[in-house]
């Protein structure tokens, strides 16, 4: 209080000694304009604060402090730029006086109206390797709900929705699971979408050689009706299991394959063992004593034919021969679906427990090559002959216990696609590993 009892008095003498007998009012005068100076000093901080703020919150706070001392015209007048009424009463209504300023930004909170555990569980089931194949070119770009974006490898997607979704149906009410309603369950199908598969070309052997043994066996069918040799409601009976059997083992035998079950047709152990080769054998520590109603279906199906060409009937040899062949290439085709079930399985549990001196390679020919010039001429184009493409893909982990990969591509004029080939490839591409990655000592084949 001295000092500023002294700095007043000695301001007011200054004040007299300038304007004699006005000191009061030239004393007044100075203070409002320092005032004014320093509002206007911190108007023009608060919008510069104001026009580089991103957040909302913020920046509707910045506004308060201007709101209360001025109106809405000189607000807009003051930003150059129009408020919204809503803006300026909330900025108005804010305590700013009393709170201060909140600069806490809210995270944007997303509601979960699904299931955590019932959508990962559903997740599972329509990701698993039944449904869907992964292809070699293209990817696919997945939005989240945060905005992020996510690049992903092309799926194709080998059953329709309405299917997967009654298989999934029926999966939970084997399991005893409630899963989320039809609605939901193709909205994640939708979701997380997938190629369509439009192009047949390339297809697996076996299994379209046992897919075209039902068809066969539906032609005989049809002809032994026509022919009179069995009735109208036996020949419904039949269509109705030759269809059933087939889609059962496109779709729902995989899901019912594991390796130790009691049903014999699932057991996989059981399955692959080899009754004249001890050594290819696997004892299995329980008793098959349960059937599948749905793998009875070929039982039936073959007891069906079997009996109906006992029957004295024309063309009897060539149709006993088809109904066999076929008979051999449907069983040959559930063979082949254990033998896959058992090596995707190997390969999940190898990747696993694959360690840091231990490498993955697959490897396999490719389609053939077509080059191409960018003026081609007809002589060029007609006739042309491709070249042969191997490709094989290694698979390790870095320091980091990730899984990576590394290819390895040869492409040469003209080859015998034998083992000697596959072998000089094998060894040139082991060779380029070991240079590039001297950390690799031991690899598995597939």
């Amino acid at each position: 209080r001295y000092y500023q009892r002294k700095a007043d008095e000695g301001t007011s003498f200054l004040c007299d000694l300038i304007a004699p007998r006005q000191s009061k009012d030239l004393k007044q005068q100075i203070s409002t304009n320092f005032i004014s100076d320093l509002s206007s000093n911190i108007i023009e901080t608060v919008v510069k604060m104001y026009e580089q703020t991103s957040d909302g919150n913020v920046r509707c706070q910045l506004l308060s402090i201007l709101a209360k001392r001025m109106t809405k015209p000189e607000l807009e007048s003051l930003l150059q730029k129009p408020v919204t009424s809503y803006l300026y009463y909330k900025a108005r209504g804010m305590p700013i006086e009393s709170s201060g300023l909140n600069l806490e930004t809210s995270t944007p909170k997303y509601r979960q109206r699904m299931n955590e555990e019932k959508l990962q569980y559903a997740m599972g089931f329509f990701l698993d390797p039944a449904f869907t194949q992964y292809v070699s070119f293209g990817t696919r770009e997945l939005k989240m709900d945060t905005g992020e974006k996510i690049v992903i490898p092309d799926v194709v997607r080998t059953v329709c929705h309405s299917q997967i979704v009654n298989l999934y149906t029926s999966y939970c009410e084997q399991s005893d699971f409630l899963p989320l309603s039809k609605s939901s369950l193709y909205k994640i199908l939708s979701t997380c979408a997938a190629s369509k598969r439009t192009c047949l070309q390339g297809l697996d052997n076996i299994a379209s050689d046992g897919s075209e043994a039902y068809k066969t066996l539906q032609e005989i069918a049809t002809d032994l009706h026509k022919e009179g040799y069995i009735d109208r409601q036996s020949f419904d009976e039949i269509t109705e299991k030759l269809s059933a059997s087939k889609n059962y083992l496109r779709t729902d035998y995989k899901l019912h394959v594991s390796s130790k079950n009691k049903c014999a047709d699932h057991c996989i152990s059981w399955l692959l063992s080899d009754s004249s080769k001890p050594e290819f054998q696997e004892v299995c520590d329980h008793a098959h004593d349960v059937n599948c109603t749905c793998c009875d279906l070929f039982i039936d199906i073959e007891n069906f034919f079997s009996a109906a060409l006992e029957k004295d009937i024309r063309n009897k040899d060539e149709m006993t021969f088809n109904v066999a062949s076929a008979v051999d290439q449907i069983k040959e085709w559930k063979r082949h679906i254990i033998r896959t079930i058992n090596q995707d399985q190997s390969r999940i549990d190898l990747l696993q427990n694959l360690e840091s001196h231990q490498a993955l390679i697959v490897m396999d020919w490719a389609m053939k090559f077509l080059p191409r010039k960018f003026r081609e001429k007809q002589s060029d184009w007609f006739g042309q002959r491709g070249r042969n493409w191997h490709a094989t893909v290694c698979i390790y982990k870095d320091s980091n216990s990730e899984l990576c990969h590394r290819t390895f591509t040869h492409v040469l004029n003209s080859v015998r696609q034998d083992w000697f080939a596959v072998a000089s490839l094998l060894e040139n591409s082991l060779t380029s590993l070991h240079e590039q990655l001297p950390q690799i000592t031991e690899v598995y084949l597939r």
